[in-house]
């Protein structure tokens, strides 16, 4: 391979902004290119069809093996793979940064992550022992930058008040199943949410109280 199609592509930035659909279409350029290309995701991850990476339109789609950890990525690992597609960086307990390190000269790693959460701060990766505890250690920002090329990716605020507001919507607004916005006590991740999430800009962003 070129040296430059080794490293670590990550498309990182808010929900509704395009990062999935950008990653691939990475994935069928590699395969028209006649690239090995290998691709995962978690298989907890059940909002839309089990063995395919989705962009949230719900239409482009690229075919993915369903792992339910980092430790069964690294089983299915073929050594001849080319380009690593991983979706979803935030979901992955915090060893990702270091598989990474590890194989980031050998191949192309893609992936993308939410530069967010809910609370307006650095996504936490997950602990090895258990999807809701953040990890002490490795948040996205972590990941960008270690990352050889960071693209980031952002939406439109969807803030109507009398009209959408449509400036850059950095966070990912969260409510609760009654209407109310989510604490900061609240799990940071919450799957199969979609409608509970909208991307809003700075001004339109209500940050949760530390309580």
């Amino acid at each position: 391979m070129r040296e430059d199609d080794k490293g670590f592509r990550f498309y990182v930035g808010n929900m509704f902004g395009g990062k999935t659909a950008k990653m691939i279409f990475d994935l069928q350029r590699a395969d028209y290119a006649g690239k090995k290309v290998q691709a995962f995701k978690l298989s907890w991850d059940n909002r839309y069809k089990e063995g395919f990476i989705t962009a949230n339109n719900g239409q482009l789609k690229y075919p993915a093996v369903s792992v339910p950890n980092l430790s069964s990525l690294e089983k299915s690992l073929k050594p001849d793979t080319e380009i690593l597609a991983i979706e979803e960086a935030h979901f992955w307990d915090e060893r990702l940064k270091e598989f990474i390190l590890e194989h980031e000269n050998n191949m192309l790693l893609i992936s993308t992550g939410l530069q967010f959460n809910y609370r307006g701060e650095s996504f936490h990766l997950r602990s090895p022992e258990d999807i809701q505890i953040d990890s002490k250690y490795v948040t996205v920002a972590d990941l960008m930058g270690i990352s050889t090329d960071v693209r980031q990716e952002w939406p439109v605020c969807t803030y109507e008040n009398g009209k959408i507001c449509g400036d850059v919507a950095y966070y990912p607004q969260r409510w609760r199943e009654d209407g109310s916005l989510s604490k900061y006590s609240d799990d940071t991740i919450v799957i199969g949410a979609k409608n509970a999430y909208a991307p809003r800009c700075r001004e339109h962003f209500v940050r949760p109280k530390k309580e």
